[in-house]
């Protein structure tokens, strides 16, 4: 029922995990730090391409919209660059100038490694690796990152991420995800219905500034509209899976964007819409904005120690 096939874009080398009987699939690149560049699956014998993703080489080399990019070892903003753990102060470099934050990790641009392609009766599944040496400025703690790719035949995509501390120190770290979800119309178009959940309030450069609210106003499902998110959630629910949904009426399609919670899981949410509408992020992470100054979700990992989180999306 399933393949595994070489898969080029934009000049660049990525693999597909492929549903011969159906023609769903997902696609991910390697060389861009295991960048999920595509979701597709099927609704009314139709199949649907639900990830905004990069268009060209150019957008593949710089992706400063972080489509489809794995988010690590800081999810999100980091403050000036700046915090201070173990009773040192440490200094990214910024690279988000327009607000003077580093952000979103650095796992984006390295190579990873393929360690296994497998197919079974029930789903295939990709696994890619790095081990990071410790060698970058401002984050000097080594680790051993894989990220499990998996396309069953339910049919749903899950996507398994596990961080090892490899270093002889403590080590802080958030994880996330940054997938631009579409269903083929205008995200105002789209209906969203949100797990229970505490808004976190910002200031003008994107950093909590110490205000929540109870009702994040989207329990039930509404209507995008004009609305603009850029917002960040602590979800309530803290045992088992959660979903964000969106649902498409015209085309009677409910995108379903699952995540773990619990212990060292995807206990926050950012959520943003792009200002071409065409899409609306979705992002399953660790911890709030800037967690390496806050706390808020931030791991720390003991040596040799290592953490596990999941999500996954399907169509109904």
């Amino acid at each position: 029922m399933f393949e595994i096939l070489k898969n080029e874009f934009a000049g660049f080398a990525g693999l597909q995990i492929c549903n011969k009987k159906t023609g769903e699939s997902i696609t991910v690149f390697p060389g861009f730090g295991g960048m999920l560049h595509q979701i597709t699956l099927q609704k009314h014998g139709t199949l649907r391409h639900l990830l905004d993703s990069c268009a060209d080489a150019a957008e593949m080399r710089h992706n400063k919209k972080a489509r489809g990019a794995k988010l690590f070892p800081f999810a999100n903003r980091v403050r000036d660059g700046r915090y201070s753990f173990a009773g040192k102060i440490r200094q990214l470099p910024l690279n988000w100038p327009q607000e003077g934050h580093a952000i979103h990790g650095f796992i984006r641009d390295k190579s990873l490694d393929i360690v296994a392609e497998t197919i079974f009766d029930e789903y295939a599944e990709i696994i890619l690796s790095h081990a990071f040496d410790g060698q970058y400025e401002g984050y000097p703690f080594p680790f051993f990152l894989e990220i499990s790719y998996r396309l069953t035949s339910k049919p749903e995509v899950i996507i398994s991420t596990k961080v090892t501390n490899t270093g002889s120190d403590e080590m802080p770290c958030t994880d996330g995800w940054h997938c631009y979800f579409k269903s083929g119309a205008t995200v105002d178009v789209l209906e969203m219905q949100l797990p229970p959940a505490i808004s976190i309030g910002t200031d003008g450069r994107g950093i909590p500034n110490g205000t929540k609210t109870t009702d994040s106003g989207w329990r039930r499902f509404k209507l995008i509209g004009n609305t603009f998110i850029d917002n960040g959630f602590r979800i309530l629910e803290n045992t088992g899976k959660v979903t964000t949904k969106l649902f498409d009426r015209k085309n009677d399609m409910m995108i379903n964007i699952w995540q773990e919670t619990g212990a060292a899981k995807y206990n926050y949410l950012q959520l943003y819409t792009q200002p071409a509408r065409k899409s609306i992020a979705v992002e399953p992470m660790t911890s709030a904005t800037d967690a390496f100054n806050n706390g808020e979700g931030l791991l720390v990992l003991q040596p040799e120690h290592a953490f596990q989180a999941a999500w996954g999306v399907y169509i109904s």
